[in-house]
């Protein structure tokens, strides 16, 4: 007689994006949760859709096919009507039309198209990435009856709105800073509730744990880093050590400001020195004045969305990473450690990824500490040899996991 194996138990995975190992940061950690998860779990997924957001393709169906989502609805408003309404929510304890998450809530609409499938479903484990997605989490497990859920906060909400409000004032943009201040206020008070609804919450670096431990020393707290599917072959330092990457979401905040800060700052600096200093900026969505100044700065070769990121590290000598705000750690440093770059990066740039300063990167804060790091490593190439392949050593051991299931190189979501 053939012993047949014994079910798996039965989880739910919530997330706002689909899995994808070639995808931006958020997608690149759920592709980890869902290939960690897999090992032990029957694994069912809820991506929850917002704004313009599409539905997958056949491909991505294929490889999950327990894959379920919705659209959530968004509602767009002003910024200057979202402040209204982050104040309203504030004082009144109630979130209104996510003025506060930043995330479209839950109403009876995004109910009604969770019932049919949901109701009655054996569940044995809820995981739920990101805090904003909480009352989906807390709903499905009334319907459901499941008797255990685990959060992933990958970022600490407040901390990331705090420091890009603080970022928002420097830059004289009171009403956004502002509302990141209240978006900060608001997801340290739903920080503070985690213990009531999950079991155990997982965050991406050691520091954010030791940081949220003292906060909240009831929490059950884990740490599972960021790592990229996959090492990227090493890529030969190029013949022209005056060029700079940065690399980056460019409707992101923190990473325009840190283009435009490299532009206005550090940039002519060392071509005031050197003429043969170039800056190759990559990344998709930027706003039009950045384009603007980006298409007519000298110097400056501006990319925009690539497909493949090797496009843009092969002619480029050093990685920079002036970030002044921002949350959990930084995947392009990870990528950038994976193909062989020196480093030269805030201390931002690098939290929580646990690198020797000198020995993996050159740390830099200030305009003249860039482009004299920049300098050091041009006239250097046993420098810059040595701290890039002591840094990739570390990816290969720390931040990395092989993954076969999804075809494609290393391609980019910029």
């Amino acid at each position: 007689m053939t012993d047949c194996a014994a079910p798996r138990p039965r989880l739910l995975l919530i997330s706002p994006v689909f899995p994808d190992p070639n995808g931006a940061g958020r997608e690149k950690r759920a592709c980890q949760w869902t290939q960690k998860l897999e090992e032990s779990y029957e694994v069912h997924m809820l991506v929850v859709l917002s704004g313009s957001q599409a539905p997958p393709d056949h491909a991505m169906l294929r490889l999950h096919p327990r894959l379920r989502y919705i659209h959530a609805s968004p509602k767009e408003h002003s910024r200057g009507k979202q402040l209204c309404q982050a104040l309203v929510s504030l004082c009144s304890g109630q979130i209104s039309h996510a003025s506060l998450s930043g995330w479209p809530t839950m109403g009876e609409e995004e109910q009604e198209q969770l019932r049919p499938y949901y109701s009655g479903m054996k569940l044995d484990k809820i995981v739920c990435f990101r805090l904003y997605l909480r009352e989906y989490a807390v709903y499905l497990q009334r319907l459901t009856s499941c008797p255990a859920m685990e959060l992933d906060l990958d970022d600490m909400e407040s901390s990331t709105h705090y420091k890009i409000a603080r970022l928002y004032r420097q830059e004289g943009q009171w009403p956004r800073s502002l509302l990141y201040m209240l978006r900060g206020m608001h997801f340290k008070r739903e920080e503070e509730r985690m213990g009531r609804d999950f079991e155990a919450v997982y965050v991406c670096s050691e520091e954010d744990q030791a940081l949220l431990q003292h906060r909240l020393p009831q929490l059950r707290l884990h740490v599972m880093p960021n790592r990229l599917a996959g090492t990227p072959v090493r890529l030969p330092l190029p013949d022209t050590p005056r060029s700079l990457l940065f690399i980056g979401s460019l409707d992101y905040f923190p990473n325009e400001e840190a283009v435009s800060w490299l532009l206005r700052e550090v940039l002519p600096r060392l071509r005031g020195v050197n003429s043969a200093w170039t800056l190759h900026v990559a990344g998709h969505t930027s706003s039009e004045d950045l384009r603007r100044r980006l298409n007519d700065s000298e110097g400056v070769h501006y990319y925009g969305r690539v497909e493949r990121v090797e496009e843009v590290y092969r002619p480029s000598y050093i990685v920079v990473s002036p970030l002044h705000a921002g949350g959990g750690t930084k995947l392009k440093i990870l990528e950038a450690m994976g193909f062989g770059r020196p480093i030269v990066a805030t201390g931002e740039s690098v939290y929580g990824l646990g690198l020797t300063p000198q020995e993996h990167y050159v740390p830099a804060e200030t305009a003249e500490e860039f482009a004299a790091a920049c300098e050091r490593l041009a006239e250097s190439p046993e420098l810059a040899f040595r701290l890039s392949d002591q840094a990739r050593q570390v990816f290969i051991e720390k931040y990395t996991f092989e993954m076969t299931d999804y075809p494609g190189g290393s391609k980019s979501s910029l």
